[in-house]
């Protein structure tokens, strides 16, 4: 048994159907595109000023006494830039993507300090397992964060972990009224030019159908594009003539 889908048959229903399915995938993608590059833009951005504010932590660290460090990393924390000294790089741990095209964005911090180098990465947030990164959790339920490594003096490291802005899907909400604005005007954009073709074609079947049944014919207006008018004229003069034809030969 064949299963048809049921659908619009008029020509004005089934264009903006079909209009509202290519509307619909090129926003889409639209969308897609946009939260891609809008991630990558936080992340450069986010990159640059951490990557800034680690070696400037990290120098003042390897500077200072053992029992000053806690409170050097406090006094330097936010509530979207959080430190810890581990035994380990956060950035080379397993699952962390290493962030390569942010290598042109940092290039003009690490230049200034060769001798320091840092690596970045983004890492799922259930893989920190640092004390002082799970003390201070964020509340906006980020599903990974950036990282920001570099090793201290003594063989330890320096971890930050940076707060990305939340799941990329709160970027897209102003995409997606602008969608639907969008889509919203072009149906109505579309129904009426569509239904000043549809509605003469109609009115035309009307009386294709009157002719048939031998019923009086309604005027028909000419109205509509230049093809619409040209086909009502058509009509009407064959009309007139088959009707002409008929009665004559009733005669």
């Amino acid at each position: 048994m064949k299963i048809r889908l049921a659908g619009p048959r008029t020509i004005s229903g089934q264009f903006i159907v079909l209009l509202m399915l290519a509307l619909t995938v090129v926003q889409c993608v639209s969308v897609a595109l946009f939260i891609h590059e809008r991630q990558r833009s936080i992340l450069a951005t986010l990159a640059k000023d951490g990557v800034s504010r680690v070696i400037s932590v990290a120098n003042t660290v390897d500077a200072a006494p053992d029992e000053e460090i806690d409170s050097i990393l406090w006094s330097a924390e936010s509530i979207d830039f959080r430190l810890s000294v581990d035994g380990r790089s956060l950035a080379d741990a397993d699952g962390a993507d290493a962030l390569d095209f942010l290598a042109k964005h940092i290039q003009s911090v690490l230049s200034a300090f060769p001798e320091r180098p840092v690596s970045v990465a983004l890492i799922d947030s259930k893989a920190i397992v640092s004390a002082r990164s799970a003390a201070s959790e964020d509340e906006d339920g980020d599903p990974t964060y950036l990282v920001i490594s570099t090793e201290l003096h003594n063989g330890s490291w320096l971890n930050a972990r940076v707060d990305t802005g939340g799941p990329p899907l709160q970027w897209a909400w102003p995409a997606f009224v602008s969608i639907l604005l969008t889509t919203a005007a072009v149906v109505a954009t579309v129904w009426l030019l569509v239904g000043k073709i549809s509605r003469p074609m109609q009115r035309l079947a009307e009386n294709a159908e009157r002719l048939g049944q031998g019923v009086a014919l309604k005027p028909l207006d000419s109205a509509g594009p230049d093809e619409v008018r040209r086909l009502t004229t058509t009509f009407d003069v064959m009309a007139r003539q088959l009707t002409k034809l008929l009665s004559e030969r009733s005669n």
